[in-house]
């Protein structure tokens, strides 16, 4: 089992492949690596505070060589002097990482109060640098880290009877705690931070509520998501074809929105290389993310509002309320992380249902360029924040579905554009790859990319020479459109029942397509129950899924 940064505490040696497969190697919000004790170590320390918390590590320089530091009297007082001057209590511990020391620091998240450097300045992480705070952005995170979280109030009318047991075991398992049961359940809920002590009685808090609640709305008005369908209307105002209101524990009530919003819109059946799905309008995991930073950053405080989620035909809207939380604003909400409910936001992480470093939103973006749809776009007010994705795509839903069983290769938006060219015209030139995406784009670099890439293959030379997709790409996911491989499906169909028997060979020369194809096809048909496999390996052939010597 791979080691976390935290089993690294309780480690006194490590070999060097463990080590970095705890820590990684690139510097991030929550990781910062130093040859030695530098004099600027205060202002990491403030910015990690102020941010997530985080680990420094002390023995690695820039190339990440474990240079070595061991946790000397000079090392261990330039470390606690840093953490003096910034007011931060920080743990060390000295490691053994191949035989070498180095020195781990730990340095916890600060919430309710100000972390400043010695010279008062506001820090945050960004990445792997630390970055001032000035203006509104200080101003309005100087009132979010001050005022007391809504989050942490108690709700007097919430008890043991209302609390989801199954949603509770859930995060528990999760956090590696024991099952609680009706009886021990606030008891439990007290033990993550999701109770309070109210006069001797276990309470529920804001955020015990929202996550494990049976019915959250029935003690926090407004802890609830309407949802309407107004695919046939251009604004609010139109008609609706259908509402519901959702209310659950938070994580269950994503998979409800999640699933209300695909049955709702349009759906596409794909049948592409290996396998056969339905595929929705949007990505699903950008649905995902959507819906769980509306509730998981939405203001309590504002107790009447709701999250609202509106399906037109275009478009999705999904509506958070409160502003924009602490420091983040419209132009920075790519890079920076802010969490107004940071208890919400770590039984999430937990959970796996979240990323703490605020990579959500960037995966929304991946997602939505993944099938060359519009990228999310947000709006914000001082009451709520909104963000829209669009349905609209220079390719059709057949090809979105091609597209996304490509997801896991990275491709520019004018890289995915060729890829469909070349799957409806069998090759592309540079003189239509032109015509494709315009004068200002640099196509031979662009082709020569593709090339690298195993994306395409170069046919010819010279004024002859074409593009088509690599064997790598066919293999994966096919060439051809869904209705016709649907039709290739049909053919397969009725080749094995009027031969009685077919071999992947002969299938491919009888339609001629690539022997991958053919063979995922035959596969498919067989999973399907369609027709059935006889043999193993080359000597494989398939018959009809009755054999009528057999009646």
């Amino acid at each position: 089992m791979a080691l976390t940064p935290q089993d690294l505490f309780t480690s006194t040696e490590v070999s060097s492949v463990d080590f970095w497969d705890a820590v990684g190697k690139v510097e991030h919000e929550r990781l910062d690596f130093k040859s030695r004790v530098p004099k600027g170590l205060s202002d990491t320390l403030a910015a990690m505070a102020m941010t997530t918390g985080g680990l420094v590590v002390i023995g690695v320089d820039d190339d990440r060589n474990i240079s070595g530091a061991r946790l000397e009297q000079a090392v261990y007082d330039g470390v606690m002097t840093a953490g003096h001057d910034v007011e931060v209590s920080l743990s060390t511990h000295e490691l053994l990482v191949g035989g070498v020391p180095v020195v781990l620091i730990e340095v916890p998240a600060v919430s309710g109060r100000l972390v400043t450097t010695p010279n008062g300045r506001v820090l945050r992480r960004v990445g792997s640098s630390n970055h001032p705070l000035r203006g509104d952005a200080l101003a309005r995170f100087v009132r979010a880290v001050t005022l007391h979280p809504r989050e942490d109030d108690p709700v007097p009318s919430a008890g043991a009877s209302d609390i989801d047991l199954d949603a509770l075991n859930q995060l528990l398992a999760a956090q590696k705690r024991p099952r609680a049961t009706r009886r021990t359940a606030l008891k439990s809920m007290a033990e993550l931070g999701l109770a309070v002590d109210r006069a001797g009685n276990w309470v529920p808090t804001v955020a015990g509520v929202v996550l494990v609640g049976a019915t959250p709305d029935a003690h926090i008005k407004g802890a609830r998501v309407q949802f309407v369908d107004r695919q046939g209307a251009a604004s609010r105002t139109g008609a609706s074809r259908s509402r519901h209101t959702l209310s659950a524990p938070l994580s269950r009530l994503v998979e409800d929105l999640v699933a209300l919003i695909e049955n709702s819109g349009e759906r596409h059946e794909a049948v592409v290389g290996l396998r056969r799905e339905i595929i929705p309008v949007f990505p699903r995991e950008v649905l995902r993310e959507a819906l769980l930073n509306a509730l998981a950053h939405r203001d309590y405080q504002l107790s009447g509002g709701t999250v609202d989620v509106t399906l037109f035909a275009d478009r999705l809207e999904v509506r958070s309320p409160g502003g924009l939380a602490g420091h983040v604003t419209l132009e920075n909400l790519r890079d920076e992380h802010f969490s107004r409910n940071s208890r919400l936001m770590g039984a999430l992480k937990s959970l796996e249902l979240v990323d703490e470093f605020g990579e959500g939103v960037d995966r929304m973006y991946e997602g939505m360029a993944g099938r060359l749809l519009p990228e999310p776009t947000w709006s914000a007010t001082d009451a709520s924040v909104t963000v829209v994705l669009r349905s609209e795509s220079p390719v059709s839903l057949d090809d979105q579905v091609w597209l996304s069983m490509l997801s896991a290769t990275q491709m520019t938006a004018d890289e995915r554009r060729v890829l469909v060219q070349a799957r409806h015209e069998g090759r592309v030139t540079r003189r239509s790859v032109r015509a494709l995406l315009g004068p200002d784009v640099d196509v031979p670099a662009l082709l020569r990319g593709m090339f690298f890439k195993a994306l395409l293959v170069q046919v010819g030379e010279r004024g002859g020479t074409y593009y088509e997709l690599s064997r790598e790409i066919v293999a994966r996911v096919g060439s051809y459109g869904i209705a016709a491989q649907a039709r290739r499906r049909e053919q397969l169909v009725q080749l094995v029942q009027t031969r009685g028997r077919l071999s992947v060979a002969e299938a491919a020369e009888e339609l001629d397509v690539p022997r991958e194809i053919v063979k995922g096809l035959l596969v498919d048909l067989t999973s399907e129950g369609l027709i059935r496999a006889v043999g193993k390996t080359r000597a494989r052939v398939y018959v009809p899924a009755i054999d009528p010597q057999s009646e």
